[in-house]
């Protein structure tokens, strides 16, 4: 080996020698910050599942909220508005103001956040006095009865998209009313052995709540289905048979009308017929199945004049079967009602879900990311600034995308641009056993399953939905 390259191998190991521990300090440096930045994404996704968003009580709000939240934390919320959103025309906010309100709280109460947050309800309030043209009162009202309007008003806006788009291609996807369910009344006569059923829909199952001590909801749904006794039915075939059977001279047009096959029955026939009870079998059973199903436990006690709620503890699963069908139901959602019959508060809890919405690509849903009443770290509505809207016309989704690719499923990252970077996958992490918001207006705090369970006594609406 020559002399030149002894002395290059010398001067190198040398230098090395020199450097090494500086160089060892360097690599010990990168690796401590790449730990870091990993920790970094990792308290991240954390403070993500440790903080939601609330929404702001200006004032007896309360019934409010706790329906917004409840409702917002469906899945099937979300699919169900997605597709009503492609699917509305260019003025589909103005046609549809409460399902576009709806959606608005949808992506607000599940977009990510690291620390307080809360919003507030007008644009709800807004949308609902526009629809009935008449202010809402600033009083406390009931939960149930401002659901059963939401609903009826969320369904009266299906019922116009519908009509409006029959002839509309746009319709290729079937969009069902979620909240929709189906009672069927079985009577048997106990004198002339006639069976007769009476179909009726529902948007949230009402069941009373018996007054003792505690219950359960399976009894409560299976009691609801049992045969019940009553003995001054009066059953339209009995009465029938009673006047073709008289020689009364005042039923003799009656009787030839009814006698002649050829006419069609009095539009008040049953006005014309004499009064006449007859004992029946009634029996309830469950037909059509809502894919979101609402329950309220009715918890009123009348006495006279007197109301009183009834604060029998009412144990209720995380997932149910209706009786006498097969389909499985999950909890999402619960709204406890804590006080007397003629005040008090409404809390919602609801199921955090975050394996569902994290995957929803919301930037690819909206062209506006407008944040309408947004408040952060604050207990009380501030007036807007330059960058925040109070503009009530909410956006819906996209057009762009065709309606035959609609699904309940969320817009995953997966489906974004190619030009989209793509996410490393995360690593698994310990899931915390608080799976659960318990959220008081703009309070929010991690809770648990059997936490929610154990709200018996105050459990008022429960909200599930079919898996």
């Amino acid at each position: 080996m020559s002399d030149s390259k002894l002395l290059g191998l010398g001067v190198g190991a040398v230098g090395l020698y020199i450097l090494y521990p500086t160089i060892c300090e360097w690599f010990s440096e990168m690796n401590s910050l790449s730990l870091l930045t990993n920790r970094k994404v990792e308290d991240e996704i954390e403070d993500y599942e440790r903080h939601t968003t609330g929404l702001v009580n200006a004032g007896n709000f309360c019934y409010i909220n706790s329906d917004i939240q409840a409702l917002a934390s469906l899945p099937a919320t979300f699919g169900y508005l997605t597709k009503f959103g492609y699917l509305c025309p260019a003025d589909g906010a103005a046609m549809a103001p409460v399902s576009s309100s709806l959606f608005y709280f949808v992506r607000e109460l599940h977009r990510p956040v690291t620390k307080k947050r809360t919003i507030s309800p007008e644009p709800l309030i807004t949308a609902i006095e526009q629809t009935y043209k008449s202010r809402m009162s600033r009083r406390q009202h009931d939960a149930h009865e401002l659901l059963h309007l939401l609903l009826e008003t969320l369904q009266k806006e299906f019922v116009a998209l519908t009509q409006k788009s029959r002839s509309n291609h746009d319709l290729e996807a079937v969009l069902d009313f979620p909240y929709e369910g189906t009672l069927v009344d079985e009577i048997i006569c106990g004198n002339c052995h006639t069976h007769t059923e009476k179909a009726s829909k529902y948007l949230i199952l009402s069941v009373a709540v018996p007054s003792q001590s505690k219950t359960t909801l399976a009894d409560l749904l299976k009691e609801n289905t049992q045969p019940e006794y009553i003995n001054d039915y009066a059953c339209i075939t009995c009465r029938v048979r009673n006047v073709m059977a008289s020689e009364n001279p005042r039923f003799k047009e009656l009787q030839e009308q009814l006698a002649d096959a050829t006419l069609p029955l009095p539009a008040d026939l049953e006005e014309q017929l004499p009064k006449m009870y007859s004992p029946v079998f009634k029996t309830q059973r469950f037909d059509s199945e809502p894919q979101i199903l609402c329950i309220h436990l009715s918890r009123s006690i009348y006495t006279g004049s007197f109301a009183a709620r009834n604060s029998c503890k009412v144990e209720f699963p995380l997932e149910l079967s209706l009786p006498g069908k097969k389909a499985r139901y999950r909890l999402y959602a619960m709204i406890r009602h804590s006080g007397t019959h003629q005040t008090g508060h409404y809390e919602c809890s609801r199921r955090k879900n975050t394996g569902f919405w994290r995957k929803i690509n919301w930037s690819s849903l909206f062209e506006s990311t407008s944040t309408s009443g947004e408040v952060e770290a604050s207990e009380e509505p501030q007036e807007p600034g330059p960058e925040e809207s109070t503009n009530t016309d909410l956006p819906f989704p996209h057009k762009s995308k065709p309606s035959t690719s609609l699904s309940t499923e969320p817009v995953t990252a997966a489906q974004q641009p190619s030009s989209a970077p793509r996410e490393e996958p995360a690593r698994p992490r310990k899931q915390s056993s608080k799976q659960w918001w318990a959220i008081s207006d703009n309070e929010v705090r991690e809770t648990t399953s059997r936490a929610v369970q154990s709200l018996q006594s105050g459990a008022y609406l429960l909200f599930y939905q079919r898996v």
